[in-house]
């Protein structure tokens, strides 16, 4: 070591400094875990109120089939003179809407 003392050099904290710089730590720590936590509550949220959505658009669409069933059931009896035609197309058009789970039909604005 060529007759040279190399001394190297620390820091040290005291116990006060050590428990400060700990503290900020664990306050960015509990920001993060926040975030993490919102965050995953959103998402959370956003998948239930697409759930809502969509069971709701599925029960007007078994309403709407089933109203389409009745109609032409109605047309049948009512003005069909003994022609069931009404009632087959509309059973046609209504009964894949009624057991379907896709949405069919769409209801945007």
């Amino acid at each position: 070591m060529n007759g040279k003392n190399v001394v190297k050099e620390y820091d040290y904290y005291t116990l006060d400094q050590a428990r400060q710089i700990i503290a900020e730590e664990q306050v960015h720590e509990d920001k993060v875990i926040a975030w993490r936590v919102a965050r995953a509550r959103a998402i959370r949220q956003k998948k239930e109120q697409a759930w809502r959505v969509y069971r709701i658009r599925l029960a007007i669409q078994r309403l709407m089939a089933v109203g389409m069933i009745a109609v032409g059931i109605l047309i049948s009896i009512i003005g069909g003179e003994g022609d069931w035609t009404p009632a087959f197309l509309m059973s046609f058009f209504g009964l894949p809407m009624l057991v379907t789970k896709n949405i069919v039909l769409n209801f945007e604005r």
